[in-house]
């Protein structure tokens, strides 16, 4: 395949054909929704022809820890905090989570370990996200922590 021009009319969305080689639909849908969000909310940085930038987006893209440093910074954020909250919501991810986790107690947020992460997995299919999302989302709700519960010894002497 060689390279050739590509005629859009002004509005389109592009999203590389790569995207679905690996048969993932839970990012396929993030990263549509996600440029669904930039066509809303961002529309003055693709006003001007060309445009602003070309967008793309990276596998740490919903690392919610990234400073937002720069507007490009700060807009990625916004389109992939809307389409997070789009493609699962608050309430019903939470009410899911509970439910899904009663046997592991109920004090938030769980440690991510293998119980956790067979959760994750169970509603990242629910939803038709990723399993990154999904894991994102339960964090940014306060439902799970990456961090590594403490390590607790008992020494006899």
């Amino acid at each position: 395949m060689l390279p050739s021009k590509l005629y859009l009319s002004k509005g389109s969305i592009l999203i590389d054909a790569t995207l679905t080689e690996g048969d993932n639909r839970g990012r396929e849908n993030f990263t549509v929704m996600h440029e669904v969000f930039h066509q809303v909310l961002h529309k003055n940085c693709f006003r001007r022809d060309p445009p602003d930038y070309i967008h793309s987006t990276t596998q740490g893209a919903l690392n919610r820890k990234k400073s937002l440093k720069t507007s490009l910074d700060f807009i990625e954020y916004q389109a992939n905090a809307c389409a997070a909250a789009f493609l699962m919501p608050q309430n019903v991810v939470r009410d899911e989570f509970k439910k899904r986790s009663s046997d592991l107690g109920s004090k938030y947020p769980l440690p991510c370990d293998y119980m956790v992460e067979s959760i994750i997995c169970d509603m990242a299919d629910a939803f038709s996200v990723s399993k990154q999302a999904m894991r994102y989302r339960l964090n940014s709700l306060k439902m799970i922590t990456f961090d590594a519960p403490p390590i607790q010894l008992k020494i006899s002497i």
